[in-house]
């Protein structure tokens, strides 16, 4: 398929006739979630979201201190800072916090955050419509269904920060495709300081741009990344670091047992992390085998591959996280076929009532946890094998 975009100019009328009050609905429904959470806690053990978490935790921090230790990166603490100023702004009632004093009320942060990552949604949905209309041109329909009104679009929304990286991933992605290098580097660089996942995307889109501008390209990355990291690196060493010792500090907790974890318990960690290294690598040979001389004109291979390169980032990290699935989903949607219906729908809906129901899995139902895992890690891995056969055809579909 070729990556240049269609000669006629693209209508956009689909987009704000269907995509976008879907994805607005979605958003509501995603904040009805968090708004009514105590009495679905009473009913079903319903955790709120990392919202409710942030303002616990992090609240009276945010307004009383600079930096300090926290297990986000320098990219979300910026993002939380604002959204504390502007809560703080915006909504002169207080009431009691946890940490002491008066604080502005968790239903204003609710709502700041929650109009701050809907409109993350919203961008989201308007990259994916671009994408699918100058370049991949999916099935009727298929971007509403299979994208927009997925679980995981919906719940995933408002329960964490997830919308901004992958945001920038999916704005990454399509310019990309319409070679805008420095624009597309920019954005991972921005998406990698609030989490650290796009930075796996690097060393595949640097593949879609010419030899002589690499160096360009991955500086305008690295630019973006210290802009953000360097001036909470010195201002606080400690607290910059802290979120990085904080993920590798989960090693065989509660949350791990992903594959290279469940390896190490069967084998020992450097048996583990040789057959890790060896199937990664052999991945990673089947696709350089299979590559396009121009990456950008194979919309599809370029989606498919970033798709296998989370996954397989996910099995390798030591804490899987249910919005983990939403990172996929994009690159997914564009590239596989993956039904909605059917194994998708069931993967996503056991991975929800792992987020939706935590206090209550927690509180005495570990064993039902543990299969519910269990049959997300299995259709991650069926994921995984349906990517591997699609990348070895020849035809791009």
């Amino acid at each position: 398929m070729s990556g240049e975009p269609a000669s006629r100019p693209v209508d956009d009328r689909r987009f704000w006739r269907s995509i976008l009050p879907a994805t607005l609905l979605a958003v509501l429904s995603s904040y009805l979630l968090r708004v009514f959470w105590e009495p679905l806690h009473g009913l079903f053990g319903a955790y709120p979201s990392d919202i409710w978490y942030m303002h616990i935790n992090y609240s009276w921090f945010l307004v009383h201190r600079g930096f300090f230790e926290m297990e986000y990166p320098a990219g979300m603490f910026a993002f939380v800072k604002a959204m504390s100023v502007l809560c703080r702004t915006l909504f002169p009632l207080v009431e009691p916090h946890p940490h002491g004093g008066m604080l502005y009320r968790y239903q204003d942060w609710l709502a700041v955050n929650s109009v701050a990552l809907g409109l993350a949604a919203v961008g989201l949905s308007w990259c994916m419509h671009r994408l699918d209309a100058e370049f991949f041109h999916l099935k009727r329909h298929r971007l509403l269904w299979a994208f927009v009104l997925t679980p995981s679009f919906v719940f995933f929304t408002l329960f964490n920060y997830d919308a901004l990286p992958v945001l920038c991933c999916t704005a990454s992605l399509l310019a990309l495709l319409r070679r805008d290098t420095v624009g597309s580097f920019l954005l991972l660089g921005i998406g990698t300081a609030v989490k650290i996942f796009p930075v796996v995307l690097v060393p595949l889109y640097l593949l879609g741009v010419p030899r002589k501008n690499r160096l360009e390209a991955l500086a305008w990355f690295l630019g973006a990344l210290a802009a953000l990291n360097l001036p909470f690196l010195w201002l606080n060493p400690k607290a910059w670091w802290f979120p990085y010792h904080w993920q590798m500090g989960f090693d065989q907790a509660d949350q791990s047992g992903r594959f290279l974890y469940a390896l190490t318990g069967w084998l020992g960690k450097g048996p583990a992390l040789a057959v890790m290294g060896f199937l990664t690598l052999g991945m990673g040979l089947f696709v350089w085998r299979r590559a396009p001389r121009d990456p950008v004109e194979s919309p599809r291979w370029l989606a498919r591959v970033s798709l296998l390169a989370l996954i397989v980032f996910i099995f390798t990290k030591n804490v899987f996280s249910p919005q983990y699935l939403f990172w996929l989903l994009p690159f997914a949607t564009l590239g596989t076929g993956y039904p909605f219906l059917g194994l998708a729908t069931a993967v996503e809906g056991l991975n929800i009532a792992e987020a939706f129901g935590l206090d209550y899995w927690r509180s005495g139902h570990e064993e039902g946890l543990a299969w519910i895992r269990l049959v997300r890690d299995l259709g991650l891995a069926g994921l995984l094998v349906h990517v591997l056969f699609l990348l070895g055809r020849t035809r791009d579909d």
